[in-house]
C-alpha cells in the first residue's frame, strides 16, 4: 500500500467516525420529534375532542411515519459500520487482505452484491438493531390502546 493510499484510508476512517456521529445525532432528533408530535397529538385529541377514540387510534401512524425514517438512517449506520469492520479486518491482517480492497468507500458500495453485507444491513436487521423499531411499535400500540379505551368509555361509560 502506498503512503498516499494509507493517508486516504486514515481520511476514510475519519469520515466514517463523523458519519456515525452525525447519524446518531439525526436519530436522536427523530426520536425527539416523534415523542413531541405523538404526545402533542394525543394531548390535543384528549383535550379538544369528545369522541376522540378513533383519532387516538390514528395517532398510531405518527410513530410509524417517524420510525420508518429512523430505520432507514439505522440502515445507513449499519452500512458504514460494516465498512469500518472491513477496514479493521484489512488493517489487522497486515493490509494483505485477499481480493481487491477499495480505498475511500465509506458507505461500502463495493459490498452491495455480497450476501453477508445484505444480511447485516437488511431493513429488518436495522429495525431490530438496539430496539430501534420496537420503540415505535410500542408507541403505536399505546395509541391503539388509548383509542380503544376511549372509544369504550364513550360508548359504555
Amino acid at each position: 500500500m502506498t503512503p498516499l493510499q494509507t493517508d486516504i484510508l486514515k481520511l476514510e476512517i475519519t469520515i466514517i467516525d463523523s458519519t456515525i456521529a452525525r447519524i446518531d445525532q439525526i436519530q436522536h432528533s427523530i426520536r425527539n420529534w416523534t415523542i413531541s408530535t405523538w404526545g402533542g397529538s394525543i394531548l390535543l385529541v384528549v383535550e379538544h375532542l369528545e369522541k376522540g377514540g378513533i383519532y387516538l387510534m390514528l395517532t398510531a401512524l405518527i410513530p410509524v411515519f417517524f420510525g420508518y425514517f429512523d430505520v432507514v438512517w439505522k440502515q445507513a449506520l449499519l452500512r458504514v459500520d460494516y465498512r469500518q469492520q472491513r477496514i479493521a479486518k484489512f488493517v489487522n491482517s497486515g493490509m494483505q487482505e485477499k481480493g481487491d480492497f477499495w480505498i475511500l468507500d465509506p458507505t461500502g458500495a463495493k459490498y452491495e452484491s455480497e450476501l453477508d453485507f445484505k444480511q447485516k444491513t437488511a431493513w429488518f436487521k436495522a429495525f431490530e438493531y438496539k430496539g430501534t423499531g420496537w420503540f415505535y411499535v410500542f408507541l403505536s400500540l399505546l395509541s391503539v390502546i388509548f383509542g380503544v379505551v376511549s372509544h369504550f368509555n364513550a360508548c359504555y361509560g
